[in-house]
């Protein structure tokens, strides 16, 4: 799927019912998206990892937007902050508890279970697995899932180590945010591949940040 370039995005605009024609436009997009990634996930699937092959493509912006379109069907859905790098997400939503203290305490106690839950982090520069272990994440996941209908995990972009990749061993189907317009370099090519490798696992690109094309005479046009 795809969507358009929407400056200053954020869950309460969406929420607050504005009408402008681009917000109405980028709630179809939603929809159309969330359609494809639900057939995709299959039954019993609900755990999915949104990565990108380097940083900025707009994983969060496409994250929220899914969180917002699921939830709009009466879906629990649980957000993960899992770019321990970056925390972006953490920083422009208002995380309800954050992965540090849930995992390292191994409970659920710290979670408030809304609609929309997310799971933020503090930041840091260790990887996923340097904070914890296999086993501890592996019964993190196993506990959470009878709580919400769909966990969506922003993982690192896969260009900063392993990082992102330690995330997909507890991803159950994975989407790649790519910004539209950008070409893919020789380098990026074997992420492409890699991507391949994942057969089934990999379910598709969301391309972001896709301009909107207004002239007089001429349909908006993506």
């Amino acid at each position: 799927g795809y969507l358009n370039l929407f400056e200053n995005f954020s869950l309460a605009l969406i929420r607050n019912g504005d009408q402008s024609n681009s917000l109405s436009r980028l709630k179809d997009q939603l929809r159309s998206l969330r359609f494809e990634i639900e057939k995709e996930m299959g039954a019993g699937n609900r755990i999915l990892g949104v990565t990108s092959i380097v940083p900025l493509e707009g994983k969060t912006f496409s994250i929220l937007g899914l969180a917002y379109s699921f939830s709009q069907m009466n879906k629990k859905v649980l957000v993960i902050d899992g770019n321990f790098t970056q925390p972006v997400l953490s920083s422009v939503s208002k995380p309800d508890a954050y992965f540090e203290d849930v995992v390292i305490n191994s409970t659920l106690d710290f979670i408030s279970f809304k609609q929309i839950t997310v799971l933020g982090n503090r930041g840091s520069d260790k990887s996923l697995l340097e904070l914890t272990t296999r086993d501890k994440v592996e019964k993190l996941m196993q506990s959470l899932k009878p709580h919400f209908d769909i966990i969506i995990i922003e993982t690192p972009a896969l260009n900063t180590a392993l990082q992102g990749r330690e995330w997909f061993e507890f991803s159950q189907k994975i989407v790649a945010v790519f910004e539209a317009g950008k070409c893919i370099t020789e380098r990026e090519q074997e992420y492409v591949d890699y991507f391949s490798s994942l057969k089934e696992t990999f379910i598709g690109w969301i391309f972001n940040k896709v301009p909107l094309k207004q002239k007089k005479g001429l349909s908006n046009n993506a």
